[in-house]
């Protein structure tokens, strides 16, 4: 049986705001706005991961708490962790590797770069590109089918989708 690997880089944040630390940068309103649409498109195409891994930056776990409250998952099935924050290629990989091998479906939340390269290395043909040349816009979501073995990833995920905010605009 495969599983599912949920991708999510967090939504649009706001650059105005005086956040001080790249950490603590909130969310935007088009971020809060996009946030609450993708949590309602996803519970709408039954998308409810069993775990989720978030970045402890502040835009992160916005994200996530807006998108959790259409989704309703239990606190324990959410986990926090700092490593998770602008992670590299190589740490988001060690990370999925350490996934319980119960676990059917999980929903990873992060940053880019990183996240660009991690779609890129486990979709088995080259994700398509926005008109501006993006993978990984913010609040975009990509769904794979992977290996039932979260170590054997590299270009063999089946890439099921991918949602950026644009795609579900008008969704209510």
């Amino acid at each position: 049986m495969s599983r599912e690997l949920l991708i999510l880089r967090h939504c649009k944040s706001d650059w105005d705001s005086n956040f001080g630390q790249d950490e603590q940068r909130p969310l935007s309103l088009r971020g809060v706005a996009n946030a609450e649409r993708l949590g309602l498109w996803m519970k709408k195409q039954s998308i409810i991961p069993e775990l989720v891994s978030c970045s402890t930056a502040l835009r992160a776990r916005q994200s996530l708490d807006l998108i959790n409250e259409e989704l309703q998952l239990s606190i324990d099935k959410i986990q926090f962790h700092k490593e998770l924050y602008l992670a590299s290629l190589a740490t988001l990989l060690h990370f999925l590797t350490e996934v319980d091998t119960t676990c059917r479906s999980v929903l990873l939340i992060g940053h880019n770069p990183g996240l660009d390269y991690l779609v890129d290395h486990i979709s088995i043909k080259r994700p398509p590109l926005t008109d501006s040349g993006k993978l990984m816009t913010t609040g975009c979501l990509v769904r794979f089918r992977c290996p039932e073995e979260w170590q054997a990833l590299k270009q063999a995920g089946d890439l099921l989708s991918i949602t950026r905010p644009a795609d579900i605009a008008g969704f209510t």
